[in-house]
């Protein structure tokens, strides 16, 4: 989130450019997590592993892939999102960067990831056969869902024998952003690997 613009001496400051200032404090706030504490002092703050019972202290937890929301540094810029990883496609292995949230667009999401796929067919082109063969990279942003009570992710479209495409949506899981605050309810955590067996798609992770 950008600053307000400077002022010079003698110019009003504008309740917009007042809300935008805190905003952008808001979003630059930094906040403890379960394994860390923020410890402040004279000449500012840092980071440190929150105390177990029985002494010692926590183990920080091992990254999972689309399952978590993470922060860093681009530029000059802190900016947050859920944590990428790898997708397995058949011959192809994607190294998927994070995908970057809004965190001034409050609401709740079903987030996936859409995947147009190839499976393997005979040498004839005429029969499906099990495994997949390749696929397209995903670009641009992951799918949103608008979450209510019962919302579904996207179907799956299976392929067919005519061309072997089909199209899957991977699911990351319900994301929740509120008062500059985001929040995932991951569906998994891991790399994901496509899958194809008697012309229905699926996915494993690990």
């Amino acid at each position: 989130m950008r600053l307000p613009d400077k002022k010079r001496p003698g110019n009003p400051v504008l309740a917009s450019d007042w809300n935008l200032l805190l905003e952008a404090i808001a979003a630059r706030t930094p906040r403890p997590s379960p394994g860390l504490e923020l410890v402040h002092s004279s000449g500012g703050f840092i980071y440190r592993l929150r105390p177990v019972a029985g002494g010692g202290t926590t183990v920080p937890s091992e990254p999972c892939p689309f399952g978590e929301i993470i922060s860093w540094i681009e530029g000059e810029q802190t900016k947050t999102g859920i944590r990428g990883g790898i997708i397995h496609c058949g011959d192809q292995n994607w190294n998927i960067d994070p995908q970057e949230i809004n965190l001034a667009a409050d609401g709740a999401w079903l987030v996936s990831i859409k995947v147009e796929v190839e499976v393997n067919r005979d040498d004839d082109e005429e029969l499906l056969l099990p495994g997949i063969k390749s696929g397209d990279r995903p670009s641009g942003d992951w799918e949103k869902t608008a979450w209510s009570e019962g919302t579904d992710y996207p179907a799956n479209e299976n392929p067919e024998a005519g061309t072997g495409s089909g199209t899957i949506y991977l699911p990351v899981g319900k994301l929740t952003i509120k008062d500059g605050s985001a929040r995932l309810d991951p569906a998994g955590c891991g790399n994901f690997t496509i899958t194809h067996c008697a012309g229905t798609l699926g996915y494993t992770r690990g």
